[in-house]
């Protein structure tokens, strides 16, 4: 046999077993039914529901992109908000502080709009998305993207950055800053004193704050620079994504967006994706610390109703999942409800899973892109608790208080029961 052939041979089964290596992490979760449980999940004895903004047209009506933080005292939270749509002109974000998460300020202007509230055929305006909390010395500083509109939705817009401020424990805010990219165009009306990247007032700040939204294991679940040598985009800003060759492209050529991170219990850190081509499947890669790249991104089969989850570690070393991980996605659709909870004790299999909240109310406002159910969550373990923030229909605001001990005494045992999925 000539030497080519083997060759091709050979070349064939390292691509057969490339294709057959299993994905990083997978979903082990046996569907329930019976007293005590909520669409297929167990319920969670002692969960609490606590509101932080119930929109009205006065406040606006679209509210998302929340994300919450627990400095050692106090809750901080962010959210983007705008009057009627998702992404539109002028939308801002805004905060809440909360001593024991159950009673909050009063919404507030974190980043105020940077242009007009709706857009006539060019009129020019901004879009401020939440994009993140951070602690640097002891003080918490919110971070928000900066984008233009472009003719599309997503696509051709515009993007100049991330601007960030602090809070402090008052709820006084301190001076904008932006950690890269460029400032906004001041518009009519809408002036603005944001700090450039370089100001010698926060560029040591900025250079922490950039750090740490680098680690492997702390992402942001969006990028606003533009691409190219030397932005902040998904390829440098968030951790070696040119090992994807700087596409947000999955090994099956899926398109993939807003990650999130964890480390396992042995070390290792691993990124999740959602999926926008519509398998409702989670995506994942795993960080070699050595090589400082992602392994190539794989299908995992957990479950997703195509929306932003969050993932962590827990008080007893394991990992936490939370999200819209819905026997509905299973069946190819994308309910956001209910909001679900899942647990792995290696980070690896997910083998059980539980009821957050589900039977969201019907909508009151109408509005661009907004849709039912308890979505885009973010969470923080403070203590015995997992503290988990979301939005209701992409207009109210609210946390959850999920008491771990309730959860953790389930998991010492090993879910054995049928109805796995594969």
């Amino acid at each position: 046999m000539r030497r080519s052939h083997w060759l091709a041979i050979f070349m064939s089964g390292c691509a057969l077993a490339a294709a057959e290596t299993p994905p990083p992490v997978r979903w082990a979760v046996q569907r329930v039914s019976g007293p005590g449980t909520t669409a297929g999940f167990p319920n969670i004895e002692g969960v609490e529901h606590f509101e932080l903004m119930r929109v009205t047209s006065q406040t606006g009506t679209y509210s998302h992109h929340s994300h919450i933080l627990h400095d050692g005292s106090r809750f901080f939270t962010t959210w983007s908000n705008h009057r009627r749509d998702e992404d539109g002109p002028g939308q801002r974000v805004l905060f809440a502080i909360s001593t024991d998460g159950r009673q909050w300020s009063d919404p507030a202007e974190c980043f105020p709009p940077l242009g007009p509230p709706e857009r006539t055929g060019e009129q020019a305006s901004l879009v401020l998305t939440a994009n993140g909390l951070h602690q640097v010395d002891g003080t918490v500083y919110a971070v928000a993207g900066i984008n233009g509109l472009g003719p599309r939705r997503f696509g051709s817009r515009p993007c100049y950055g991330n601007v960030a401020r602090s809070i402090a424990l008052d709820g006084s805010l301190g001076g904008m800053f932006m950690l890269a990219g460029e400032q906004p165009p001041p518009l009519e009306g809408f002036e603005h004193d944001i700090a450039p990247p370089g100001d010698e007032r926060f560029v040591a700040l900025a250079a922490e704050m950039v750090t740490q939204r680098h680690r492997p294991d702390q992402c942001p679940s969006w990028s606003f620079r533009p691409a190219g040598p030397g932005h902040e985009d998904y390829a440098v800003g968030t951790g070696s994504w040119k090992s994807f060759g700087h596409r947000m492209l999955a090994a099956d050529g899926h398109r993939v967006c807003e990650p999130t991170s964890y480390r396992r219990p042995d070390g290792v850190a691993v990124r999740l994706f959602r999926d926008l081509n519509g398998s409702r499947r989670e995506y994942a890669a795993v960080f070699d610390e050595a090589t400082q790249t992602w392994s190539a991104l794989q299908r995992t089969n957990i479950p997703d109703s195509s929306s932003r989850a969050v993932a962590g570690r827990l008080p007893d070393g394991g990992v936490y999942l939370v999200g819209n991980q819905t026997w509905a996605a299973l069946e190819g659709r994308g309910d956001r409800d209910p909001l679900v909870l899942s647990t792995s004790r290696d980070g690896v299999t997910f083998d059980r899973a539980w009821i957050i909240r589900a039977g969201s109310q019907a909508m009151r406002h109408r509005g661009l892109h907004k849709g039912p159910g308890f979505q885009y969550p973010h969470a923080t373990v403070v203590g015995d608790d997992l503290w988990v923030i979301y939005s209701i229909n992409k207009e109210d605001v609210a946390v959850s208080r999920v008491p771990l001990q309730a959860v953790l005494s389930k998991t010492a045992t090993k879910n054995e029961g049928t109805g796995v999925v594969r």
